[in-house]
């Protein structure tokens, strides 16, 4: 229990560096003219989008709708953790991982 609570309130300035670093350098269509379409196509393999509607640092839409080109699932989390939401949904998250590589 303290180790869980430990890692939630732990805070590694360089994470957060590293964050904001793919948060302005990552876009999947910038390879493509900026076509979310042309990027897709290019995808052959299935795929689970996670996304957080509270994410306050990455606006989802963009992922929903890249999600909605695959024809792919999408778990949609609603946490007040914001873009850690993977560190509070992880039950949540790893169920979704599980049932996702069964199929």
């Amino acid at each position: 229990m303290l180790r869980q609570v430990a890692r939630e309130l732990f805070f590694d300035a360089n994470d957060s560096v590293r964050q904001t670093q793919a948060i302005l350098t990552q876009d999947i269509a910038a390879s493509f003219g900026g076509s979310l379409e042309r990027a897709a196509a290019i995808v052959h393999i299935p795929a689970l989008i996670v996304i957080n509607r509270q994410d306050h640092l990455v606006n989802p839409t963009t992922s929903i709708q890249f999600a909605k080109l695959l024809k792919t699932q999408v778990l949609e989390l609603d946490s007040n953790c914001g873009h850690r939401a993977h560190r509070c949904e992880q039950a949540k998250i790893g169920q979704a991982v599980n049932d996702f590589l069964q199929q």
